[in-house]
């Protein structure tokens, strides 16, 4: 993610290096020179979430409600139809979320989200990635409950390749996020077969000297 979003990718879908492709510097540091770095106030405008009365919420609901935690319930009124960014106002503020394409969604206030300028020059998830890996924790600016100001989120400067060097980026990171998620799933399958098989083994439902058996491992019948 590191390499992508600070060298790019060239035609030929290798990571860009200086020995090959010419660089310049940039108040980010090095990026490729048909790069620009942009402020995140100047590709999209950031917009206050708003109260939800407790009749708005709906258990049906094909909006859903993002808080700073993310989703946190399902309404029929919306804000915007995605694509777009929740970013934090108060409270857990490290956390951002992407809205998918043709989804309904409405961002409470304790939360803001970005409405982008032209989706023209840009892609959203490309955006999305970038602001990831940006330890938002950095900006806070209360002794208190952690918050975040407006002014300082339109401030953070973004690496913006060509249109379609974002696309291919962004297919990239998907890629690896699905290949992640796949996985994850994969591990939580393998946890509850263990628990299940640790119970069946202290409760005596299977025994050991079976399964040794089975494997074929040697069992000592002292």
């Amino acid at each position: 993610m590191q390499d992508l979003l600070a060298k790019g990718i060239d035609e030929n879908g290798n990571i860009r290096n200086e020995k090959t492709h010419k660089f310049k510097d940039s108040p980010l540091g090095r990026i490729p020179e048909e790069w620009e770095v942009v402020k995140l106030g100047e590709v999209g405008e950031i917009i206050y979430g708003e109260r939800l009365s407790d009749s708005d919420y709906i258990e049906y609901g094909n909006t859903l409600v993002y808080g700073t935690t993310g989703i946190i319930a399902k309404t029929e009124k919306y804000l915007g139809v995605g694509e777009t960014i929740i970013l934090p106002r108060k409270g857990s503020i490290n956390n951002k979320f992407y809205v998918e394409k043709e989804q309904k969604f409405f961002v409470i206030d304790t939360a803001f989200y970005l409405k982008f300028n032209s989706k023209e020059i840009l892609n959203v998830k490309y955006i999305y990635n970038f602001i990831q890996q940006i330890n938002l924790e950095f900006f806070n600016e209360a002794t208190g409950v952690p918050s975040l100001n407006r002014g300082t989120l339109k401030k953070i400067l973004i690496p913006l390749p060509p249109l379609s060097e974002q696309q291919r980026i962004a297919e990239i990171l998907t890629q690896t996020d699905q290949t992640i998620e796949k996985e994850q799933q994969y591990k939580e399958k393998l946890k509850k077969i263990k628990q299940g098989l640790i119970q069946d083994l202290l409760t005596g439902k299977v025994r050991v000297n079976n399964l040794l058996n089975e494997g074929g491992g040697y069992v000592s019948q002292a």
